[in-house]
Formats: structure tokens, C-alpha cells, sequence
């Protein structure tokens, strides 16, 4: 699916940690508000939630500054894939290592930006509280990052 640049700056604010949401109701009414056009890959990420693995955000931190704002921190996500066979996908917030990702970004104009299931999973996940933290220092977040792009590109030529 894509978004229009309106679309992804209203959804970008459930990545803040610190905001606390009236209830999950909202988070849910606001994302179905946001992504109205788009009701089935909503459904999709709701269906990533409520499997039995968790979304993971690493996240980097340079020892000398912990008080790093949302916008500041460097951080990527495993999002769990549909069957439990295949290796979690790995998001950032410039976009998403799976197939459906990769299709929609050859396609992208100046006026959207492409989103997948699994990056609409970590915004709402993380409104919702049901992502999983763990803070590295730099150079074990670049070691993680690159392994599991590493991991993602072996297990793709199999």
C-alpha cells in the first residue's frame, strides 16, 4: 500500500514511546481513521500482533546522551513473518526487507511513501506497548543490523 505524506506523518506519532494513548481502542480507531483506504493491510498487522511472537525494536543509544528523543535514536525492527519457518523481516523507518515492501517501492511517486504489514505491525505495536526494547551501544546495533540483513539475503537463495 501507499501513503500520502499526510498519511505517514499522522501514523509516524504512534513511534513515541512516551506518549501514552487514552486505551488500545484509540490506537485502533485512529489507525483504522489513517488508514481507511487501506482497511485489509491493517487487518493484516493486526494479525502480525496477535501472533505468538513479539515485535523486537534494537535500538542505539550513545552512552553519553540516555535522554534521546523518538526522532534521535537509531532503531530497527524483527517483525515475526506469517509462517514460523521463515526468518523475521527487518524494518526501519525507511522501509522493510520483505517481498511486498520490495514490490511497492519500485512503484513509489514523490507524493506517497510505500508501507507493508509488518511497518504498520511495529507503529501500532509500539502505540500498544506489545514491542519488545532492547538498547545496545552503536557498534553491537550496526553488528545486529547487518547480520540480519545477512541472514534475510542467505536464506533468500536457498
Amino acid at each position: 500500500m501507499m501513503l500520502s505524506e499526510a498519511q505517514v506523518s499522522l501514523f509516524s506519532n504512534f513511534l513515541d514511546r512516551n506518549k501514552r494513548w487514552a486505551s488500545p481502542e484509540d490506537v485502533i480507531k485512529l489507525a483504522r481513521f489513517y488508514l481507511h483506504d487501506q482497511l485489509k493491510v491493517l487487518e493484516s498487522a493486526l494479525e502480525v500482533l496477535d501472533s505468538e511472537s513479539r515485535i523486537t525494536c534494537f535500538e542505539s543509544r550513545h552512552a553519553d546522551n540516555i535522554t534521546e528523543d523518538a526522532n534521535s535514536r537509531r532503531s530497527f525492527w524483527r517483525v515475526p513473518a506469517a509462517t514460523s519457518e521463515r526468518e523475521p523481516y527487518t524494518c526501519t523507518r525507511g522501509g522493510c526487507d520483505c517481498p511486498r515492501y520490495t514490490e511497492l517501492a519500485k512503484n513509489v511517486d514523490e507524493n506517497h511513501e510505500p508501507m507493508c504489514k509488518h511497518i504498520i505491525a511495529v507503529y501500532i505495536g509500539t502505540a500498544l506497548g506489545l514491542v519488545d526494547v532492547t538498547i545496545m551501544p552503536c557498534h553491537e546495533f550496526v553488528k545486529h543490523l547487518t547480520d540480519a540483513g545477512a541472514r534475510r539475503k542467505h536464506n533468500s537463495t536457498k
